[in-house]
């Protein structure tokens, strides 16, 4: 039986909108060779428990109104809400859906527990190319606003949501989001295939990166966003390939691989190489200069992730299980707790890290602080998860939540609703920084003056305008 052999379908219930969730079979192309160190897992307690999940609901959510500068721009206005409200940081409101005209509504008809509102709009200059504004306004500020001006060069359409989206959440929280960037996994979803693919986080602009009719796995980054991954030679060996090499990368070190991972910025590598059944994890500043991480001959080491200061994260145990999160030598999960594809979420205020843990017959993500040891339990039903880089937004795999199917789904770090962007079978994720955002400028508004919405190219440079900074 394989990890993906089950899913839970959850029935609703009570006013705290609890959820009751039965594992029921269910079909699908995964293995536990596409999860490292759930193999065993598999065979472990069977008992049927009902699961009871509380999740944090809309309506105790802070509020963000998305609103089009005229009604042209309305359908603007929707896609950068539906883009933000992926994120799982928001609930995002349009004016569209408040039964409200264009432009920044009266303060007086926000939503309790509005964070900000933002005003979008297209505008199309008399000379040079067209531009997208976004101006936020801050429920605690009255006096300023913060004005994005991204210029759609020629086919930069396809990324001018996703970047906007991200905009404007740097303006309303202070730290980018990054649904501008890209994910990537090993698609599953072709029996006896397995093929890595590069695509956007809310599952668009998809491309398939290794060959046809391969075992490809085990993917990441490098800090020029090409994409490295593990598939077989012609000998059937699995080997380290880079994209649109048709060569593998010459390594000295013995063995198959099983994954690679680098650093967000590139400066440091993890390999995970195995001879037989034992596999250990590799690192250093690049594929040549590698080092061995120390562990006992009768442990295992799976599934490495890397951070910028060289800390490695990866499981350890056993060949057999369970398998412990381990930040270097740091036990991160109790002992007999199976774990499984960890990953560092952190934010800018703690260290974190990700993983799948194993719960009867199911697995759950679970975001552990290194800073003071709590966790929490962010989705349920759900496998190989990775965190955004600013560490707020969880992306994983699930054979289906609310009916969805089986896809890659993405949630907020404290958990919530999550919203499916991709169909198909996945592990293995990976998900790597967005594009360069327009600048930022700092508008004072003129106490005597409205808060004026509508972009417009004859306009005077605003009254007190800063570029680039909150201060």
């Amino acid at each position: 039986m394989n990890t993906s052999t089950f899913y839970r379908r959850c029935f609703r219930v009570g006013l705290l909108g609890a959820a009751v969730c039965f594992t029921v079979p269910a079909f699908a192309q995964l293995t536990s060779r596409d999860m490292p160190g759930t193999d065993g897992a598999v065979a472990g307690s069977q008992v049927e428990e009902p699961l009871i999940e509380i999740s944090v609901t809309s309506e105790q959510m802070p509020v963000l109104i998305v609103a089009p500068a005229t009604t042209a721009d309305a359908p603007l206005a929707e896609q950068i809400a539906a883009e933000i409200q992926l994120t799982g940081l928001f609930n995002v409101r349009t004016t569209v859906s408040m039964r409200l005209g264009a432009g920044l509504p009266e303060r007086s008809k926000w939503p309790a527990l509005s964070t900000a509102a933002v005003v979008v709009g297209r505008l199309q200059r008399p000379s040079g190319f067209p531009i997208v504004i976004s101006d936020t306004y801050h429920a605690a500020e009255s006096d300023v606003y913060r004005r994005r001006e991204l210029v759609l060069y020629p086919g930069s359409e396809p990324m001018m949501v996703s970047t906007m989206a991200d905009a404007i959440l740097e303006d309303v929280l202070g730290i980018r989001s990054h649904m501008s960037g890209k994910l990537v996994l090993s698609d599953a979803s072709t029996r006896g295939e397995r093929s890595v693919r590069v695509l956007a986080p809310n599952g668009s602009r998809g491309r398939r990166v290794s060959g046809f009719g391969t075992l490809a796995r085990g993917a990441d980054f490098d800090r020029d966003m090409r994409t490295w991954y593990a598939t077989e030679d012609p000998s059937g060996k699995l080997q380290l390939f880079q994209e649109g090499q048709t060569t593998p990368v010459a390594l000295g070190i013995p063995g198959y691989v099983q994954s690679i991972g680098f650093s967000p910025h590139g400066q440091f590598v993890a390999l995970s190489m195995g001879e037989g059944d034992r596999v250990r994890t590799w690192k250093g500043p690049s594929t040549d200069q590698l080092r061995m991480m120390p562990l006992p001959e009768e442990q295992t080491a799976l599934s490495p992730s890397i951070d910028d200061q060289g800390r490695v994260v990866h499981v350890v145990g056993p060949v057999n299980g369970p398998f412990s999160v381990m930040v270097d030598e740091k036990r991160v999960t109790p002992p007999g707790v199976w774990a499984a594809m960890p990953s560092f979420c952190s934010t800018l205020v703690e260290d974190r890290v990700v993983y799948m843990v194993r719960a009867g017959r199911s697995w759950h993500i679970r975001i552990t602080s290194l800073t003071n040891g709590s966790s929490r339990t962010v989705a349920t039903n759900a496998m190989s998860p990775a965190c955004s880089p600013d560490g707020r937004t969880v992306a994983f795999f699930s054979n289906g939540l609310y009916g969805k199917g089986p896809g890659v789904y993405l949630t907020a770090d404290f958990g919530g609703q999550a919203r499916k962007v991709w169909d198909g079978q996945a592990a293995g994720l990976r998900w790597r920084g967005g594009e360069s955002l327009p600048s930022k400028t700092i508008v004072t508004i003129a106490s005597d003056e409205p808060e004026t919405t509508e972009p417009s190219p004859a306009d005077p440079p605003a009254k007190g305008a800063v570029p680039g900074s909150d201060d």
